[in-house]
């Protein structure tokens, strides 16, 4: 009981996306092993987090932060102290703005990577991470401010293209199965046979957005304007659910009630 109070849960899935850090393994060991002893271990990273932030070994903390959260990761407060403490406390370490931006985006990515996958209707968190968008990006408070304003655009502008066509995006096809059914009629333009295809749709979204703007290689696709046009939307919708987490059905409806 003091374990659930605690928020040491089993049914939390470890995000399949484990970030570099290779510890997957080691933190669903201690899940299955150590059950309501898991506190301890929380209590012994936490500790270990606040060692690394004053000895000034932010890199480690991030590693750690993950952790924590793969270890507790429903307690959302906890979340959301460590995003914040990245991207504000570590980030204002440094009067370089590049590496503060840095620091912000290991913030947000925090949120977006670990937390929101395991608490995907934990209104907290995701209060939390849009303040770090409102004042942290968008405010004046601080000197970077307009530094992070320009590399938010280009980011966006990356993904979304310098006209966005949200309707399109919305209708897009979703990832590689939707991609596949959608562009079967067309195979024989695009790839040699079903073996061929992760292959295929892997290459085709790498070399896309490789080049800055984003744009196809000369030759990688036949010269069909609306066949280009709709695969574009699909690699373009798919990087925003990849990279920035965002659905481009809720962005349209978004932007078609609100503007």
């Amino acid at each position: 009981a003091k374990g659930k109070d605690l928020h040491f849960t089993d049914d939390a899935v470890l995000p399949e996306n484990d970030s570099g850090d290779g510890n997957r393994a080691a933190i669903r060991f201690i899940r299955t092993a150590m059950g309501s002893f898991r506190g301890i271990a929380a209590d012994f990273l936490w500790l270990r987090a606040e060692k690394l932030k004053q000895e000034g070994r932010h890199f480690e903390l991030v590693q750690l932060s993950r952790w924590i959260i793969d270890l507790q990761p429903n307690y959302a407060s906890a979340v959301a102290y460590l995003g914040w403490n990245l991207a504000y406390n570590i980030s204002v370490t440094t009067g370089d703005f590049a590496e503060r931006w840095r620091w912000i985006c290991e913030g947000i990515a925090l949120f977006k990577e670990r937390a929101l996958v395991y608490n995907p209707e934990e209104s907290e968190i995701y209060r939390e991470l849009a303040w770090i968008y409102l004042h942290k990006i968008g405010n004046l408070m601080d000197d970077a401010h307009m530094y992070y304003k320009t590399q938010l655009a280009q980011t966006m502008m990356h993904t979304l293209g310098e006209n966005p066509d949200l309707a399109a995006l919305a209708q897009a096809p979703k990832g590689e199965t939707g991609f596949f059914r959608a562009f079967a009629s067309s195979k024989e333009k695009l790839w040699r046979d079903d073996r061929d295809f992760a292959r295929y749709y892997r290459e085709l979204y790498e070399d896309f957005f490789r080049r800055s703007p984003a744009a196809f290689a000369g030759d990688f696709l036949p010269d069909d304007p609306d066949l280009r046009s709709r695969i574009e939307a699909a690699l373009r919708a798919e990087r925003l659910r990849r990279t920035q987490k965002l659905e481009p059905e809720k962005m349209f409806e978004i932007d078609r009630k609100y503007g």
